[in-house]
């Protein structure tokens, strides 16, 4: 039974939700021959914006100052490698490669002067060092002109370079390898780096480069920690695993000695999809999906990260790792540049639109007490969260307009409610749930009794089914927020529990529950 309640009556503009492209318009392309295109950057200097494109057999500079007419204005041949990375310092860019054909010569770190892209050929210098570092994954460049390059040799953790004296030759400050790292992010001192392999970050103190120290670890849900952003507080990063059907995690890292997790997302696209790469720009992250583009995530509460904007650069393919490899959002336009490894460079304009958002408390309409993982469904924008242990959830959508919310959870009747959610803005509701029809007292058990009430010590349940058990029931016992503070199974068809477990003083309710049939709720106190 469906029990359904109209708040507001108006023109519903909600709609079904659909892969269509979402705030993201596409303001220009550029494609290759040869494709097999990794990793991306940007540049800007003189009032023109380049993106630097990683390709499988070198650096592709294309100026994108105007997107409908992107145009290659130079090319910088490197190690044949479908793994680069590009990071810049100043007016130089640094690549990294990993693996490489056996044919070519091993570059390590090369490095490109970029006031040389109007010349013929563009002046490089490479960076290696005998025996420890040839190839690596990806490299990142802080605040203060210090370069970690990460996954060394396809076995280290992070080479330590200083290129602020003389960017075309870096000093070697020290090798960090406490973990295997494939990325990092780095500020203020401390490093974030991605161990993909053991499915963990580690948080390093890089305060003395010479001797960094770990701090602490913490898993990611999916076990494949395959990048970290950290968002422009300092207080909250956030991480991908390289795995199908893995999400975008955000973690509250104010205090490494009790990191928590915060929220999760994943593609709208499909469940299916792999998270690559993402990176934060304000109150947003921007992130990589092979096979499904690219995502933007309202992230202005890391606890509730909705999603508001996306663009398929790969709608024809949905091979696993084809697709968009790299982001980079920071262009003076805020034209966003993605690569592609099947379709070529994409110049994307964003619309960064604030989400709409809906908190919310679900309870017992009988008892007042709030319900436990209860499901809650914004219909149209596949867009569900659940209820936690305080009955509390938070959600949202892209969009403004009326929306259809429904709220479920196995024992009560579904509700389905009509709310305005407005951009920008959090609409806060309670909604309550009625226990459904056939979970009447007298459907399942002729008698409950449960004495003395108030108690002190003990608690005893009398209980008799009308019908004998086809599988074991359970007793359950709830505080006054809906949290289960006790359990006991039931095997037989009547008798007597005792409850002995130590408890504080206040509220509590007892129910019998047999599948999806359950007891009345006896409201008892502790005193």
């Amino acid at each position: 039974m469906k029990f359904i309640i109209t708040l507001i009556f108006l023109l519903n503009f909600s709609y079904a939700y659909s892969q269509h492209d979402l705030n993201i318009t596409l303001e220009g392309k550029f494609e290759y021959s040869d494709l097999g295109l990794n990793d991306i950057w940007g540049y800007a200097e003189g009032g023109k914006e380049y993106a630097l494109v990683g390709t499988y057999e070198g650096l592709s500079i294309v100026d994108v100052t105007n997107p409908k007419n992107a145009t290659e204005v130079n090319y910088v041949r490197t190690v044949n490698s479908i793994w680069k990375d590009i990071k810049t310092y100043k007016h130089y860019a640094y690549i990294t490669h990993g693996i490489y054909s056996s044919h070519d010569q091993a570059q390590g770190l090369l490095i490109v002067d970029l006031n040389t892209i109007d010349d013929d050929v563009m002046t490089t210098w490479t960076y290696k060092i005998d025996d420890i570092f040839d190839t690596a994954h990806n490299i990142f460049i802080d605040e203060n002109g210090i370069a970690y390059i990460f996954g060394v040799n396809e076995i280290g953790g992070a080479l330590i370079l200083d290129l602020k004296d003389d960017p075309t030759s870096p000093e070697f400050l020290s090798y960090y390898r406490s973990h295997y790292l494939h990325d990092g992010y780095v500020r203020n001192n401390v490093l974030y780096g991605c161990a993909d392999k053991n499915g963990y970050f580690v948080i390093v103190d890089v305060a003395d480069k010479v001797n960094p120290k770990d701090v602490v670890t913490s898993e990611t849900p999916n076990r494949t920690t395959h990048n970290a952003w950290l968002a422009d507080d300092s207080k909250t990063l956030y991480t991908t695993d390289e795995r199908k059907s893995a999400y975008i995690t955000s973690f509250d890292v104010s205090d490494p000695d009790n990191i928590k997790k915060l929220d999760m997302i994943r593609s709208k696209f499909s469940e299916q999809s792999i998270p690559h790469n993402t990176v934060v720009n304000g109150d947003f992250l921007i992130s990589s999906y092979y096979a499904q583009g690219i995502q933007i995530v309202d992230a202005s509460y890391p606890d509730n990260l909705i999603e508001v904007g996306r663009y398929d650069t790969t709608p024809e393919d949905k091979a696993e790792f084809n697709g968009a490899w790299g982001v980079y959002p920071y262009l003076p336009s805020g034209n966003i540049l993605v690569s592609d490894t099947e379709t070529g460079l994409h110049i994307l304009r964003p619309n960064y639109k604030k989400a709409a958002y809906l908190n919310g408390i679900v309870k017992d309409e009988n008892t007042n007490g709030t319900i436990y993982n209860a499901e809650i469904e914004i219909v149209g924008e596949a867009n569900v969260s659940y209820s936690d242990y305080g009955g509390s959830f938070k959600s949202g959508t892209a969009n403004s307009g009326i929306f259809e919310v429904k709220i479920m959870k196995e024992g009560y009747e579904t509700k389905i409610v009509e709310l305005v959610l407005e951009e920008n803005k959090t609409l806060i509701q309670e909604f309550f749930l009625a226990q459904d029809a056939l979970s009447i007292d007298d459907e399942l058990l002729s008698e409950i009794n449960v004495y003395p009430n108030p108690f002190k010590n003990f608690l005893q349940v009398d209980f008799k089914f009308k019908e004998a058990l086809q599988s074991r029931a359970h007793l359950v016992l709830t505080n006054s927020i809906g949290q289960e503070v006790y359990r006991l199974d039931i095997y037989t068809n009547e008798g007597s529990l005792i409850l002995d477990k130590e408890l504080e003083s206040g509220i509590y309710f007892v129910q019998i529950f047999n599948g999806t049939k359950f007891s009345k709720v006896v409201r008892v106190i502790k005193e």
